[in-house]
């Protein structure tokens, strides 16, 4: 257990709601996307809004801030770098190293792709009440705050 970590039921059940959660998000905008030219792109997003924040990353980093795997992510570059969503731009000290930059056809799929799991997420929330979501509001505004010291420390 960690230090300092409270060890109760409710604690643990925010952890497997919030791993639901991501699952079940995970699963509908996969559900929407079947047959779309957005099948793949919740793979992708992250990566792209990586590249798209820092210019010039390297694989390396982008597995590290990702936190996947760096075949993984060598794979998916790779993809992308074929449709030409990311570009790889070698280091002009080091010929070994590579910078990835996303391209204007990468930023203008990023913005699709995000404004359809955008839509998918808003459709999710349609059916709660009022009051429902000002609940969870309050929760996600408190959760995001205690992230808030980690948050400044992984930066």
């Amino acid at each position: 257990m960690t230090a300092g970590f409270r060890g109760d039921g409710l604690a643990e059940e925010v952890v497997g709601l919030l791993q639901a959660v991501r699952r079940a998000l995970r699963d509908e905008y996969e559900r929407q996307a079947r047959g779309t030219a957005l099948a793949e792109s919740h793979h992708y997003l992250p990566l792209l809004h990586e590249v798209a924040e820092l210019p010039g990353v390297t694989v390396n980093e982008l597995a590290r801030r990702t936190r996947m795997p760096k075949s993984q992510v060598s794979v998916l570059v790779a993809r992308l770098v074929e449709r030409g969503i990311v570009r790889r731009d070698t280091d002009e000290h080091d010929t070994r190293l590579v910078h990835l930059r996303i391209t204007p056809e990468g930023q203008r799929r990023a913005c699709s792709w995000r404004a359809t799991h955008h839509r998918a997420l808003l459709r999710t929330l349609e059916p709660l009440s009022d009051e429902q979501l000002a609940t969870i509001v309050d929760g996600l505004e408190l959760l995001l705050s205690a992230l808030e010291p980690h948050r400044k420390r992984m930066s």
